[in-house]
């Protein structure tokens, strides 16, 4: 999945703690993205990132869940939502601060609406 694969598609990443800290908002921090991958190993690519955020990444990388959402004016649904964590590892973190940029490898993700978890 590249950041946008349909012209009015929105692409959004959130990186957070599990107890729900926001490390990095893609639109906030204006990063770029790309996500790629599939059964039981994701790939999470990010540049533009900044040195302090990189490094609480990097801190709390055992406690990391990652979100991304596709955004659709007028689909159904308009907004589809996906869950990336470490499940059966910790996520895997591969960062270079002077290019700003850091790669992120979870074992799960599991697609969910805000009233039920698509399987």
């Amino acid at each position: 999945m590249a950041n946008q694969s349909h012209p009015n598609e929105h692409h959004k990443l959130l990186i957070k703690t599990v107890f729900g800290r926001l490390l990095l908002d893609s639109d906030k921090h204006g990063a770029e993205f790309s996500l790629e991958g599939g059964e039981g190993r994701w790939t999470i690519k990010v540049s533009g990132v900044e040195p302090a955020v990189m490094a609480e990444v990097e801190r709390l990388v055992e406690e990391l869940n990652l979100f991304f959402f596709i955004e659709r004016p007028g689909g159904d649904p308009p907004i589809r939502k996906w869950w990336l964590y470490g499940k059966h590892k910790h996520p895997y973190l591969v960062k270079d601060a002077d290019a700003g940029t850091m790669t992120i490898e979870v074992d799960a993700r599991v697609e969910y609406a805000n009233d039920r978890v698509i399987l």
